[in-house]
């Protein structure tokens, strides 16, 4: 990490492109602002802990390997619930999908 973080705190930026914001690919600006907070504020290990916390699988089917979430009920009979992607997403997309299968409480009316 202190590797990656050297290197982006030494990147070279290219001159601007003499047009608008976005209209020839990322904003300079808004680059420099991700960079930076790349290189000085986001943690990384706390991310990495999460990641690590998820019901991570890997499976081979017929010689490719494919990534895959599993969650498990609650109940003895209940079937588990798989999450796999495909390109150009991540099973990172799927980070919240535990919070999201919490049983939620009713309100007085009984509407969750």
């Amino acid at each position: 990490m202190d590797e990656l973080r050297a290197r982006l705190k030494a990147t070279r930026w290219a001159q601007p492109w003499p047009v608008d914001r976005w209209e020839a690919g990322t904003d300079t600006a808004e680059l420099r602002r991700l960079v930076a907070y790349w290189a000085s504020g986001y943690d990384w290990r706390a991310h990495e802990t999460a990641i690590d916390a998820l019901p991570s699988h890997l499976a081979d089917l017929g010689g490719t390997p494919v990534h895959y979430l599993r969650f498990d009920g609650e109940h003895p009979d209940a079937l588990p619930i798989i999450l796999t992607h495909g390109w150009p997403s991540s099973f990172s997309s799927a980070t919240t999908v535990p919070l999201r299968l919490q049983p939620r409480p009713f309100s007085r009316s009984g509407a969750p």
